[in-house]
């Protein structure tokens, strides 16, 4: 588009300048974006790519130089900086609303993503100029539409032809959708439960309102919230560091509804996924060694061990570098977030790939053993492995009361305890 150029701010500093170069097409054959250092960043104290080459950054700012940045993996923009673009929800709501405004897809680039999502972003990382507004903080949000209107574009992601062009909601779904990741339908809202009041959850509210993700049921066959539910609770009851979350009914279907941990207080603090930081992560050990790169304390290493354990022991197979992220304080610290996207994701259709896990685990990826376990802990370093091990054990043993708690049918509940009993380590 025309404005090519975005200013990229951090608590109300700039970080740097983005501008998108499609100069370079001609000459070798790849398009990406430049990237010019605030002459103030270094003495920020922020290090926003722990894991990359941090030097180099402050070899460009001494020098008054820029980077070019042209790797496909993150659509030509800064790593460090691609985890505020739009995932595969994001992008399928973004396309509908492009279609509904005529404009061409051949025309936007990632720093026009960017630009699109503004200050609505995950995170604390801020776009300016913005080029879509979007709600005002005292636009209320009618839930029902929303998921409405999520079904309609699921529908769409399926080929389905449905024509969204028109559709009086696509402007409020741009403004609370685009900007969730993951591949499934979301919004990002926040709620008064003393008045009801529900509102986009890309401002900062008065305290009486709880800024949540919501993820909007995409099923007709199997009960999402109801097993994502059962699977945080699990979690946080064998010691992992989860966000507080619950079902919310609409439309006569249940929701799963988590609270935010990029907001807290008021504030905006700043994320950064696995893949952001390091998107050649594909072990649970290398994951260890990131954290050893990054300095976190020792109880985030910990975390990564319960982690681990509690998703070989209950089938969250779908442990790839977006789904562990990282958090980064105004005083410069990183820190492990908590974990999210903890739920059963076997595909009990296909018994050859069905259980296999993206991040492996002493070298294997479907079945480990008690032995291979305590082995990784103690590659790790990892203090009193054996009764952390038998206290994650426990809790995941208790999904089939855990599930009736919730109410989830037995045919699913026994699906999914089948495959527990089958990976136990006891």
């Amino acid at each position: 588009m025309k404005e090519n150029i975005v200013s990229v701010q951090l608590w109300g500093r700039e970080i740097c300048k983005l501008e998108w170069r499609g100069g370079y097409k001609q000459r070798l054959g790849k398009l990406g974006s430049v990237v010019s250092f605030h002459p103030d960043y270094v003495s920020y104290g922020w290090d926003l790519d722990p894991i990359g080459p941090y030097n180099h950054s402050i070899y460009l700012v001494q020098q008054g130089r820029s980077d070019w940045c042209r790797s496909k993996e993150y659509e030509g923009l800064p790593r460090f900086m691609s985890g505020s673009l739009p995932d595969d929800w994001g992008n399928a709501v973004f396309s509908a609303w492009v279609d509904s405004r005529k404009i061409r897809h051949a025309d936007i680039t990632a720093v026009d993503k960017l630009a699109f999502i503004g200050k609505r972003g995950m995170g604390a990382l801020e776009f300016v100029p913005v080029l879509y507004e979007g709600l005002s903080p005292d636009n209320a949000l009618v839930l029902e539409e929303l998921y409405e209107l999520s079904r309609e574009i699921q529908k769409s992601r399926e080929g389905i032809s449905v024509d969204l062009s028109t559709h009086p909601g696509i402007g409020d779904l741009m403004a609370v959708g685009m900007s969730a990741g993951g591949m499934h339908p979301k919004a990002i809202i926040a709620i008064n439960w003393n008045t009801g009041e529900v509102k986009s959850g890309q401002f900062l509210l008065p305290e009486e309102f709880t800024q949540y993700i919501l993820k909007f049921r995409d099923s007709d066959v199997w009960p999402t919230a109801e097993v994502e539910l059962a699977y945080n609770k699990m979690a946080s009851k064998c010691g992992i560091a989860m966000e507080k979350c619950r079902l919310l009914p609409i439309d006569g279907q249940n929701h799963f509804l988590t609270e935010r941990f990029d907001r807290k207080n008021g504030k905006k603090l700043h994320t950064a996924t696995l893949q952001a930081l390091n998107g050649e992560t594909v072990s649970y050990e290398q994951l260890l060694k990131v954290c050893r790169k990054m300095r976190l304390p020792y109880p985030d290493m910990e975390q990564v061990f319960r982690r681990a354990v509690f998703n070989y022991l209950s089938g969250v197979c779908d442990d790839h570098d977006k789904n562990f992220s990282f958090v980064l304080t105004p005083d410069g610290t990183w820190r492990l977030a908590p974990a999210y996207d903890v739920t059963f994701t076997v595909n009990l259709m296909n018994k050859f790939i069905g259980d296999r896990h993206v991040l492996s685990l002493c070298g294997e990826d479907r079945h480990v053993t008690r032995d291979d376990i305590l082995r990784f802990a103690d590659q790790g370093d990892i203090r009193n492995a054996p009764s952390i091990l038998e206290e994650v054990a426990d809790a995941v043993g208790s999904f089939q009361a855990i599930a009736s708690e919730i109410g989830i049918d037995e045919s699913v509940s026994s699906l999914i305890l089948s495959h527990i009993r089958k990976h136990s380590v006891k």
